[in-house]
């Protein structure tokens, strides 16, 4: 890899990083402001990742008077809640909190790694321990960010939505179990970490023989 798109994407990740950290900070203010200069009670729209799979009547005519009719399949996975609980809104601010923050440190270790790549490049030393802890960590962070999403869509589903109707059917909503397809690009991530960790190897064995 060419040392201008290292330093590229160490830039890159570098800003990120930065924008990140901002944001992070304007939620925090935000918070704090906000219930200074906004007195109204009006809901808060919140977005969560739930599903849930429903029949519903359908029907439809046809040519020379036909008729027919059946029940729809219908799969919802995701849901906007309007409401006015100051414990939804402090459970949104948690995980926005958490969503920032996460994203800052995982750009903020991208950023470090492609430096100290782009370092390696003038010493030819392109395996280096402490870029294989950094990317095991991002490879944690990223798990423990899904893992973190999956439980407070279970808290939600089961524990805060009370009754809830589509077209006139109670439903039951519960975690959107999609999400969990996110698990194996984050094994790629631990897959990279150990490849390496392989390559370290590699080097050490190979300074040893000479």
């Amino acid at each position: 890899m060419k040392k201008g798109i290292i330093n590229s994407l160490s830039w890159v990740f570098k800003s990120m990083y930065s924008l990140s950290v901002v944001a992070f900070a304007g939620i925090i203010i935000g918070t704090i402001i906000s219930p200074l200069i906004n007195h109204s009670t009006g809901s808060d729209i919140l977005n969560y990742s739930l599903s849930t799979h429903i029949k519903l009547p359908v029907s439809y005519e046809i040519w020379n008077d036909g008729e027919f009719s059946y029940n729809a399949s219908l799969n919802v996975n995701e849901i906007s809640l309007s409401v006015n609980s100051i414990w939804y809104r402090v459970l949104d601010i948690i995980s926005s909190l958490i969503t920032y923050g996460c994203v800052a440190w995982v750009f903020k270790l991208l950023s470090e790694i492609f430096k100290s790549l782009s370092q390696s490049i003038k010493e030819v030393q392109f395996f280096d321990l402490e870029n294989y802890t950094k990317i095991k960590r991002i490879g944690f962070i990223s798990l423990g960010f899904h893992i973190y999403g999956f439980v407070e869509s279970i808290c939600i589903a089961w524990l805060f939505i009370d009754e809830l109707s589509i077209g006139g059917k109670a439903v039951s909503y519960g975690p959107d179990l999609s999400d969990l397809s996110h698990l194996f690009p984050i094994s790629i991530i631990f897959v990279i970490a150990e490849v390496y960790k392989a390559g370290i190897k590699l080097k050490e064995e190979s300074e040893l023989t000479i």
